[in-house]
This record gives structure tokens, sequence and C-alpha cells, in this order.
């Protein structure tokens, strides 16, 4: 569910002239340091977009 939801949103922004990137859960999970809470996964989230190595998931249309 999570997964459609971003890919829906990311279409929106993208509708709206907006650069969007979305980073896959597997790609995130070192970034996070201890158990799971908003401002820890923002904080991982973070991290992982100012790497140079991350790797981003191409956005579905929503055909």
């Amino acid at each position: 569910m999570r997964r459609e939801v971003a890919h829906y949103g990311a279409g929106k922004l993208q509708g709206l002239d907006r650069t969007v990137r979305l980073i896959s859960a597997q790609f995130l999970k070192p970034h996070v340091k201890t158990s799971k809470n908003e401002a820890l996964d923002a904080s991982a989230i973070c991290e992982a977009a100012g790497r140079l190595n991350t790797r981003f998931v191409p956005i579905k249309n929503v055909e």
C-alpha cells in the first residue's frame, strides 16, 4: 500500500514541476540507527539522499 501511495504522490509532484526521487527501503535500511520513529526515519532519509552512491527507484506510471 505504501509503495503505491509513494508512486502516486511522486507522479502528482512531478506534475507540479518538482524533482522527485524515491529511495527503496532496502537501500535506506543501512542508514537507520535505532528503533523506528518519524524523526529517526527522516534523519536516515536525509543521510541516504545526501550520499553520492545512493540508488533511487524509478517512478511508476499510474497506468
